[in-house]
């Protein structure tokens, strides 16, 4: 019996399959079974689709590191200057705490109003967790200790600048301060996922 086959530049020959050499392989098996849907099963489907359904893309998870100054977002680092950090570290642990039982990406509930945030203490404290913040603050007659409504605009946008420079575009929605509401009712927070939250002191 003859075969047709290509050469190396792509033209047709003719070759007996007596030529032919025959290795044997041994290929491992791999159960995939259990992390298929189970509607997937129901009926003979191909291979292609099956491991489609299989890629997942895991969500990042946000570390904000007190005790080295910076946020992790998947494996993309930013070292925040001490004062925004405490600030954003305060928002992070808010979302974290909050125990609703709701989609958590979809909620504002733990989100605060500027006068609840500035009477807050644990802002303060988060600074003083950060490396040199409290030095900083000392010397600074805008650190923590003078944040008021006006700045506290300013921290904002300067936060949303280093999320934007650090991480993208495409993840600034999720990691910002985000406000809602209308003045003289808004409120502010993250829209991260809490789940996706890790707090290191």
């Amino acid at each position: 019996m003859t075969v047709q086959l290509r050469d190396a530049h792509g033209q047709p020959y003719w070759k007996e399959t007596h030529y032919a050499a025959i290795h044997l392989i041994t290929i491992p098996f791999v159960s995939v079974r259990d992390q298929l849907r189970h509607d997937l099963l129901d009926q003979p489907r191909q291979p292609a689709e099956l491991m489609q359904t299989l890629i997942r893309d895991t969500p990042p998870v946000l570390t904000v590191n007190l005790a080295e100054g910076k946020l992790i977002f998947g494996r993309l680092e930013l070292d925040m200057h001490p004062t925004r950090l405490a600030l954003y570290a305060f928002f992070a642990e808010r979302k974290k705490e909050c125990r609703l039982d709701r989609h958590c990406a979809d909620c504002d509930q733990c989100f605060l109003e500027a006068a609840e945030i500035l009477a807050s203490d644990a802002i303060a404290r988060m600074y003083e967790r950060i490396p040199g913040g409290r030095l900083i603050d000392e010397m600074s007659d805008s650190g923590i200790s003078a944040l008021n409504r006006e700045n506290f605009q300013s921290y904002k946008s300067k936060i949303r600048r280093d999320l934007l420079t650090a991480f993208g575009q495409g993840r600034l929605a999720e990691l910002e301060v985000s406000a809602t509401g209308t003045r003289p009712d808004t409120r502010y927070g993250i829209r991260l996922d809490r789940n996706r939250i890790r707090m290191e002191w």
